[in-house]
């Protein structure tokens, strides 16, 4: 994958990420929202390997808020997302998204 080319993406996705979180200031709920955001580039070679280049991230101004996200949950979440699948299968599994 073009290394360069995935982290120009993300920025210019994070950049528009900064921008949600201002349109939730500006309605003054940032207290009141929690925001989260995966992106993730993938690509199949020849032998059907999967290599993933993925970022995540969830962000809320309210403690409270945050404890209500099951800490368990997102942990869980942001482990597995650091093994990458052996194929294009495994990452879907559980979504629905079925490529038949």
């Amino acid at each position: 994958m073009e290394n360069d080319k995935i982290a120009t993406m993300f920025e210019m996705i994070n950049q528009k990420y900064a921008e949600i979180e201002e349109i939730v200031e500006e309605f003054g709920m940032k207290d009141q929202v929690i925001l989260s955001n995966v992106s993730a580039v993938f690509d199949i070679d020849e032998e059907g390997t999967l290599d993933l280049e993925m970022v995540y991230s969830i962000s809320s101004n309210s403690a409270d808020a945050l404890v209500l996200l099951n800490r368990e949950l997102v942990m869980e979440f942001i482990e597995s997302s650091n093994d990458t699948p052996d194929s294009l299968d495994d990452l879907l599994n559980g979504t629905g998204i079925s490529l038949n």
